[in-house]
């Protein structure tokens, strides 16, 4: 009777302390009741939101150049000649002749050719041209006299030819290269021309 009696106390005892057990680690658990307890990996779960985008990176290095491309073709030749041309010798009186005090006077270029400058040649240094024009092909100058002498006018063209040269109507065409050339031989005329003038002037 005893004994049944402390088995039942031992039973109650060990009931109560089995009620108030608690599990703080995993050590705690067997390890075969723990494999027993995990369960299979579930399925991937969706992708989340796209953050936001983060600070521009650094510059980096330049790179190295890269390898010289072929040569171009090599283009055509711009002109090739620039000759003066000269218009009529027109005569003109003086200014009490009225009408016959104006003189006029056209030079022209040779087809292929276009005007790249011009200028006059006259009798007198006293002549005075009161209106130039050029064309794609011509130079035109006026005089109308002032004075009492007589002499005669007569218009220049400086006209350039050569594969870059348009002969077609219209301004004067003239390869960008080829500029630099046309000016100075333009200015050397010119001067030509003066000092011509001027020492026929000396003359006198």
């Amino acid at each position: 009777m005893v004994v049944a009696v402390a088995a039942v106390l031992i039973a109650m005892t060990g009931t109560a302390t089995a009620a108030h057990y608690l599990i703080t680690s995993t050590r705690q658990i067997k390890p075969s009741v723990r494999h027993a307890l995990k369960g299979a990996r579930g399925p991937e779960g969706p992708a989340g939101p796209q953050g936001p985008a983060g600070p521009q990176g650094l510059r980096g290095a330049t790179g190295p150049g890269g390898p010289a491309g072929p040569a171009g073709p090599a283009g055509s030749s711009g002109i090739t000649s620039i000759a003066l041309f000269d218009g009529p010798a027109t005569p003109y009186g003086p200014a009490s002749s009225g009408a016959g005090a104006v003189a006029s006077s056209t030079a022209s270029c040779p087809n292929g050719s276009r005007v790249v400058g011009g200028g006059f040649s006259a009798s007198t240094i006293d002549t005075d041209v009161s209106y130039a024009r050029a064309s794609a092909t011509t130079y035109s100058v006026i005089s109308s006299n002032a004075g009492s002498f007589s002499g005669t006018l007569q218009a220049q063209a400086i006209c350039a030819s050569g594969p870059g040269i348009s002969s077609t109507a219209g301004a004067a065409s003239v390869r960008v290269a080829s500029r630099a050339v046309v000016a100075r031989e333009v200015d050397r005329e010119l001067r030509r021309q003066k000092a011509q003038a001027a020492a026929e002037h000396k003359s006198r």
